[in-house]
């Protein structure tokens, strides 16, 4: 499997040296409304309430708990738990679980890789704005994984992905830029 060279989606997460609260934290208060603590652990039987109820906010969170954040989130990684709620969460249409589960495809974790299904998961994304999803759409368009290489697209998706402020698109776009631009002048020449 072709990797990107030296990127990888990173964790949903504000948090860190902003002092902005994780999503995690965020989402922990949410449903930490059975009165506990708010601490990491608290919440989990209103989450999982929640997403077995459908909500898919509360599936893709608690997806995220058994898949990225399982140390601060009370639960073991459990990679089956997280792909059964990431597949719930992305059916019910949430774009980061969408991206999520394309990038199990595409990484082979917890399901088979199968980088057309990553693709096909990174467009539903895409296609409602989630700019990771568009950036990593138009990297599979530029390689050709998972779907027919395409410049055109592959330019599309990643300044999409650029106007939303993606860096990883904002780096990339000028080298595909390039690449295009040196195409069709390389065609025009050749006539």
């Amino acid at each position: 499997m072709i990797q990107h060279p030296n990127r990888k989606p990173e964790p949903e997460q504000n948090g860190g040296a902003s002092g902005l609260p994780c999503r995690m934290e965020t989402e922990t208060l949410r449903y930490a409304a059975d009165g506990s603590s708010g601490s990491p652990g608290a919440g989990f039987g209103s989450l999982r309430r929640a997403a077995e109820q459908g909500d898919a906010e509360a599936q893709f969170h608690l997806a995220e708990r058994h898949y990225k954040r399982y140390d601060e989130g009370g639960v073991e990684k459990d990679l089956k738990e997280a792909v059964k709620w990431y597949q719930a969460s992305a059916g019910r249409g949430n774009a980061g679980a969408q991206f999520e589960i394309g990038w199990l495809y595409y990484e082979g974790k917890g399901v088979e890789s199968d980088s057309e299904k990553a693709v096909k998961w990174y467009r539903l994304a895409a296609e409602q704005g989630y700019d990771k999803a568009q950036y990593w759409l138009g990297w599979c368009f530029r390689y050709g994984i998972g779907v027919g290489r395409n410049m055109d697209e592959a330019v599309t998706w990643c300044r999409l992905a650029a106007e939303q402020g993606n860096e990883d698109a904002l780096e990339d776009l000028v080298d595909l830029e390039s690449d295009v631009s040196g195409r069709e002048s390389g065609a025009l020449t050749a006539l």
